[in-house]
């Protein structure tokens, strides 16, 4: 059973909450308050507490807890990034080729070793399609 909590961290102490049967603990580690929450909806559901998981939602009030998720932000547009700049070297690659340079040409033009060129163009190619690499 996956079970959708808030946490926030207060003067010192964690906070979780099951928003949805209104049930919070406070501890001072983030661990020990999952696990005493688990405990309070097992006995409240009468399930084994190993069957509840946690989908936990962060406040951001706590300055660590801001500088973490700016990191994740930072990170996923990164992501985005590389991800743009590889279809764009890959374009470049393809465009050269169909021009009727080889890979050793296309190396030296770039600056690149024929053999790094031969492994964009067949990673490219191994790659299923997806949504996100289109």
């Amino acid at each position: 059973m996956i079970v959708h909590i808030d946490a926030s961290w207060e003067n010192r102490l964690w906070t979780v909450r099951d928003p949805v049967r209104r049930i919070s603990v406070a501890r001072q580690r983030l661990a020990t308050a999952q696990r005493a929450l688990a405990e309070r909806l097992g006995r409240q559901l009468q399930i084994d507490v190993g069957q509840i998981q946690f989908e936990v939602v962060f406040s951001k009030d706590h300055p660590a807890l801001l500088a973490w998720s700016e990191a994740e932000e930072l990170r996923a547009r990164a992501h985005g990034f590389l991800q743009a700049s590889a279809r764009k070297r890959l374009e470049a690659i393809n465009r050269l080729m169909s021009d009727g340079l080889t890979a050793p040409e296309i190396g030296e033009l770039l600056s690149m070793s024929h053999q790094r060129i031969q492994s964009i163009v067949h990673d490219a190619r191994a790659e299923p399609s997806t949504p996100d690499t289109q």
